[in-house]
Parts: C-alpha cells; sequence; structure tokens
C-alpha cells in the first residue's frame, strides 16, 4: 500500500551506503547537531526533517540525531523519502522507543492509501518499541476505516504506552488477544474504537483481561458493540484492579455506561480520576455533576485522592477550582484534592493523541 507504492521511489536514498565517519571531532558533531535542534519542533512532524536527514549522514550521526528527536520516528501523511530510508538503515531502528502514527490530515475517501499492512511494515522494524500513538482521522461509518488483526500487531512486548484513535479491531476476541502481547503495559487510551464484526453471542470469552502493570486509562467515543465488552475486560476477574488513574470525557459520563461502570468496579485501586472537557465549557446541567459527586464519593472509592477538571482547548481558560468545588460538594468536604489543568501542561502525556 503506502509503503510499497513509495519503496520503489525511495530505493536509491534507502541502498546508499553511509558514510564510514566524520573528518569532524565527535564533540563538534554533536554541538552541531544541538544548534540544528533549535530550530526543529520535535511535536511538529514537519520541522524533523533536518535531524532525520543528518541521521543518514554518517553512523556517529546517529545517535545524537536520535536522541535530539527523543528516539521517536514519526509517519504523516505526507511522508517523505527519508522516513522511508530511515527505516531501511541498519542501526536507527534499534534506537526508536517512540513510533507515531499520525493520520489525522488525511481526506476521509483516502483512508487506504495508509493500510493496516503499512503499520505492521513499519512496526516491524521498529520492534523495540515502548511508546505507540496510532491515530486515524474520525469519519463517517458509511467509509472505509483502518482495521487491526493480531498478526498485523506483533511489535516488542515491551510496549508500555499505547494510544490508538479512529481504527478498528477484527472483532473483540482480536483486540484481546493483541493486548496480550504486551504484559507491561501501563497506559492505554482508546478513542473511537469499532470492531468490523460483531461476535457471535457467547463467543467473547473473557478468559484474558487487561495486564496487571495496566495503571492508566483513558476511554472516549467507543462504538458499539466494542463498548460493551470492553469494560469487563478491564475489571480482572482472577485479582483485584490495577488502574489507578482513569481518564474520561466529562459529557459522556451521563449518556453512556462504560464510565459509570468502570468507577464502580474499578474503585478498590483508582486514585486519581481526570473528566476532561473537550471545549473548555463546563456543562451546567445540575443532575449531571450530582451523579458525578455521587459516583465519586462512593463509599467504595476508598483510595481516590485527586480529582483533575481538564481542558482540551489550548485557548480556553482554566476552570475555578472553587467552582468545581461547589458543583461536587461531596467531594470538597472529601477534602479529595481538586485541580484544573489545561491541555498545554498535558503536551507530553502518552495517554493524549
Amino acid at each position: 500500500m503506502f509503503l510499497t507504492c513509495y519503496a520503489g521511489n525511495v530505493a536509491k536514498y534507502s541502498s546508499a551506503p553511509l558514510m564510514p565517519s566524520s573528518r569532524l571531532p565527535q564533540e563538534l558533531v554533536d554541538a552541531i547537531i544541538d544548534c540544528l535542534a533549535l530550530d526543529d519542533d520535535a511535536d511538529d512532524p514537519s520541522r524533523t526533517s533536518s535531524l532525520e536527514s543528518c541521521a543518514l549522514v554518517a553512523e556517529t550521526w546517529v545517535p545524537r540525531c536520535l536522541y535530539r528527536l527523543r528516539y521517536t520516528f514519526r509517519i504523516d501523511v505526507k511522508m517523505m523519502a527519508q522516513k522511508i530510508a530511515l527505516l531501511d538503515h541498519p542501526s536507527i531502528p534499534s534506537y526508536i522507543r517512540k513510533v507515531i502514527l499520525n493520520m489525522n490530515d488525511m481526506e476521509e475517501d483516502r483512508s487506504d492509501l495508509f493500510a493496516a499492512a503499512d503499520i505492521a511494515a513499519v512496526l516491524t522494524v521498529t520492534n523495540k518499541i515502548t511508546h505507540l500513538k496510532i491515530s486515524f482521522p474520525l469519519v463517517e461509518s458509511t467509509i472505509p476505516r483502518v482495521s487491526l488483526a493480531p498478526m498485523q500487531f506483533r511489535i516488542s512486548p515491551a510496549l508500555t504506552h499505547l494510544s490508538i484513535s479512529a481504527v478498528g479491531f477484527w472483532d473483540f476476541n482480536a483486540f484481546k488477544e493483541i493486548m496480550a502481547c504486551f504484559p507491561q503495559l501501563e497506559s492505554l487510551a482508546l478513542r473511537s474504537i469499532y470492531q468490523c464484526y460483531f461476535n457471535r453471542e457467547g463467543t467473547v470469552v473473557y478468559d484474558t483481561c487487561c495486564p496487571p502493570s495496566l495503571k492508566t486509562l483513558r476511554i472516549t467515543g467507543l462504538e458499539e458493540p466494542f463498548s460493551t465488552y470492553f469494560p469487563h475486560w478491564v475489571v480482572r476477574p482472577s485479582g483485584p484492579p490495577s488502574v489507578e488513574t482513569f481518564i474520561f470525557n466529562i459529557f459522556e459520563f451521563n449518556s453512556t455506561v462504560e464510565p459509570r461502570y468502570l468507577l464502580e468496579n474499578l474503585s478498590h485501586s483508582l486514585r486519581s480520576v481526570h473528566a476532561f472537557v473537550p471545549y473548555g465549557e463546563l456543562p451546567s446541567w445540575p443532575p449531571f455533576w450530582e451523579l458525578l459527586d455521587e459516583y465519586l464519593t462512593s463509599g467504595e472509592l476508598v483510595c481516590l485522592e485527586e480529582v483533575h477538571i481538564q481542558t482540551l482547548d489550548r485557548d480556553a481558560p482554566l476552570v475555578p477550582v472553587e467552582k468545581i468545588r461547589e458543583l461536587m460538594p461531596r467531594v470538597a468536604q472529601r477534602k479529595v484534592n481538586i485541580t484544573t489543568i489545561g491541555s498545554a501542561a498535558e503536551r507530553e502525556s502518552w495517554v493524549w493523541w
């Protein structure tokens, strides 16, 4: 698909031998790369090309360039030739610890340009990663979307952080099989996840559940029937729950059952609850806050230490803590730490996409 189409065009780049070494002292090379990094923004995939190109100059340039790239490999819709060359390099993939596949700028009717097989191709060579983020644009259900199958997701068992947005799984059993490959998973973020085929009645067996190392969970916009099965997978029947931080969309708390179910069944492990507001606005409907206040002060939530109300709108003002205390008086009475934060403070967090 996408990678295959580009392979022939970049063969002359990926097959070209690297310079064995630089004639400059390594300290001077590192200093030059550091200066170049000042002009590059590691959070902006359109501005990392200089460092990526430098990594292909000489073997001795690779460590410093990858350090300045935060050992991160990014792919966006406008994937350039050096991206392919980086994957074909004999040593660069072994340095990569974070892979970001960001297809959010892809046109809705062109989602077939980058298919699941391409994802598998990238993950096969970057097999030492600890962080993986896959993000596709939200599209109407009538438009074909990317779906993942277990055989396309054989990557490093050392994966600790996984964020997936707007992709699907063949069925829920496929999701379980994929997650079982990551026993060290600490953080999982799922947004607008669906499954391509319905599981026949009785075919979903909860013989496996979330990894015991999972500490942070974020969900929003899970589609049926995936949303029906998922909470039962999170709640571990073979032992106490492990999730300590739960993040959800504040507008979904009253309209969907997953946040309420998870709050109830993770009550003995939850220490931190994050409710985010997508557009910097607080819901004004009083029963909503009463319900949230009731759930957060349940007698079962004995470990709860903090509640965060946060916005995703970078330009939105922070919600005053005093306002949250008024809306949730029982939480305030329990002396739970209440804070409000904006997205700017969370840009490095891998529970965001």
